[in-house]
């Protein structure tokens, strides 16, 4: 496989960001008003996109994927353990977001035409992403420039159409501090940590990965958090998918849907086969389609708003652990051995507790970071200490 340049990186991450699902997550920070919004949205993607570039320069300069990475500091117990948990993720997150489309294209459909089938579209949009899974990314790069492009331009209009729009302001009672508008600004860069490595560990160099990276992701999650802003300050609407009918987005708002949804979530599947293939070597083609055909088979039959609090509880695990391996990476310069395995896992399960104890009522910096850097502080100290103690042991030995 050909290394890649910047530009297959941003428009890689660009797509990856345009989804209702970020526009969700944006609307959520109306409360807090267009000024605090838009400081808070533009603040921490610049955490969580520094965070993510960093991530995957491990990737890059490793040739590893995101879960051979976690071998660095866990071992291959640890690799095996965390890939596990990535698959059943991200394997969720694919059903959630095949069911996200198919509602947004069943009210589409109503509106525009008077039909509506659920089964049938998460069917028609499960086959889109295992087919832009096998051949769009790393067969057809131009194929994703094409697509993004696309979706530039419609959201785009979008934006202008929002903004533009007359609409009579209902006032919202609802209530969001700065800390937990920040959180939500960063998380979601940060759950892409258990799957940038997948990507970056075919870029030309660690520049090339970093910031084509950065900077795809940056602009195109701020945007769209910037555009659920505003549908939430002039619509009082959290459903994009209703802003859109009003607006008479009509085909336009189809193609976004099914777009946007096809360009972001053929990351998670190919992520969560990569996941299968880290633990036993099977033909990557047939455990992508097994991944398509379990997230297919979830959306269909099972009420996903449950497990959707599991899936939640599973991505906290990510932010501790990547924590421990950024810090050996780039401060302690250094591949564990079984002592520091055995520090990797203690310390993560710290970081994890502390996540759990803080999650509800948050910082005035949300939660995310203030784990994160725990996390960090706790490795590195146990590691400093235990390294010294250990090499002192051999030496009396």
């Amino acid at each position: 496989m050909t290394n890649k340049n910047g530009k297959y990186y941003f428009f890689l991450w660009f797509g990856a960001a345009v989804s209702v699902a970020e526009i969700m997550a944006g609307a959520l920070i109306g409360p807090l008003g267009i000024k605090k919004g838009i400081a808070a949205i533009l603040l921490g993607h610049l955490i969580g996109c520094l965070i993510l570039g960093l991530t995957g320069i491990i990737g890059q300069e490793k040739e590893m994927t995101a879960m051979e990475t976690v071998s660095l500091s866990f071992g291959n117990f640890g690799k095996s353990i965390f890939s596990v948990l990535n698959f059943v993720q991200l394997v969720g997150w694919t059903a959630i977001m095949l069911i996200t489309a198919s509602n947004g294209m069943n009210q589409i459909f109503k509106n525009i035409f008077g039909y509506e089938n659920f089964y049938l579209w998460v069917l028609v949009v499960g086959i889109l992403v295992y087919i832009w899974t096998e051949f769009s990314s790393f067969k057809y790069p131009k194929l994703n420039y094409a697509s993004v492009v696309m979706l530039m331009i419609l959201s785009i209009a979008m934006f202008y159409v929002l903004v533009n729009k007359n609409a009579i302001v209902i006032a919202n009672n609802a209530n969001i501090s700065f800390g937990l508008a920040l959180e939500l600004s960063i998380v979601m860069p940060i759950s892409w940590l258990p799957l940038i490595s997948d990507y970056t560990k075919h870029a030309l160099d660690r520049k090339t990965s970093f910031v084509g990276s950065f900077l795809g992701y940056f602009i195109s999650s701020s945007f769209m958090y910037i555009v659920g802003l505003l549908c939430s300050v002039k619509f009082n609407e959290i459903d994009i998918i209703n802003v859109l009918i009003k607006g008479n987005f009509g085909i336009g708002a189809l193609i976004i849907v099914v777009l946007s949804t096809v360009t972001t979530t053929f990351l998670d599947v190919y992520s969560a086969a990569i996941s299968v293939i880290n633990i036993k070597n099977f033909n990557k083609r047939y455990v992508t389609l097994f991944v398509m055909a379990i997230s297919i088979f979830f959306a269909l039959f099972f009420n996903m708003e449950q497990y959707e609090s599991f899936l939640y509880l599973i991505g906290a695990v990510f932010s501790p652990l990547f924590a421990v391996v950024l810090t050996d990476y780039f401060i302690l310069k250094k591949n564990n051995d079984k002592v520091g395995y055995l520090i990797s896992f203690i310390s993560f399960a710290m970081g994890f507790v502390f996540y759990m104890l803080i999650k509800d009522s948050g910082t005035i910096v949300g939660v995310t970071i203030p784990v994160m850097i725990l996390t960090s502080l706790i490795s590195l100290s146990l590691k400093k200490i235990g390294g010294f103690v250990y090499g002192n042991v051999k030496q009396s030995v």
